[in-house]
């Protein structure tokens, strides 16, 4: 009876060892499945972060070819007309504040309000006609400042001197 309980003591004894060696494996593995998991949501937010920051660098780049391409439509008016080259160059650059915001740092945001803002009020006061469509004639001398076509020449060197400007400000790499 003896050994049976001896026996008894041992296999409790070597049991409880198993058990104890079974829940030490088990927390270890829950550890590293931890460990993988907080991993996994890291690399995760790193994608989303690059992702982000790359739709921003996108919207910024967009925005500078058309504030370009507002620059070279006007500077085209100083010698001649090109009254469907006005009429293809947006108006409105589509981003909202906060849009704008975080692709560049107050002063750039400004400055390209202000650019998108002066051109649209130049299209409207030379080019735009009766009915909202773009004009293609204009009465006068290109050499006479005060004939429809000398004032629509003067104004856009004036406006390409003020595109210019902005466009320093814009590009400036600090945001």
């Amino acid at each position: 009876m003896q050994t049976i309980l001896i026996l008894l003591c041992l296999m409790t004894i070597l049991h409880t060892g198993m058990l104890a060696l079974l829940l030490i494996r088990q927390h270890n593995h829950i550890h590293i499945s931890k460990k993988m998991y907080n991993s996994l949501l890291s690399s995760t937010t790193e994608a989303e972060v690059k992702q982000r920051e790359e739709l921003i660098e996108e919207q910024r780049t967009h925005l500078l070819l058309l504030c370009f391409k507002i620059r070279e439509t006007v500077a085209k008016q100083t010698t001649s007309l090109h009254p469907l080259q006005i009429e293809r160059t947006p108006r409105r650059h589509g981003l909202t504040e906060q849009e704008l915001a975080k692709c560049f740092n107050s002063e750039q945001a400004q400055a390209v309000t202000i650019l998108f803002k002066n051109y649209r009020e130049y299209v409207e006061t030379y080019w735009a006609g009766e009915d909202q469509s773009i004009k293609t004639i204009f009465k006068g001398n290109p050499a006479d400042p005060t004939s429809e076509l000398g004032t629509l020449h003067a104004a856009s060197t004036q406006l390409l001197h003020q595109i210019e400007q902005l466009l320093i400000t814009i590009q400036r790499t600090e945001k």
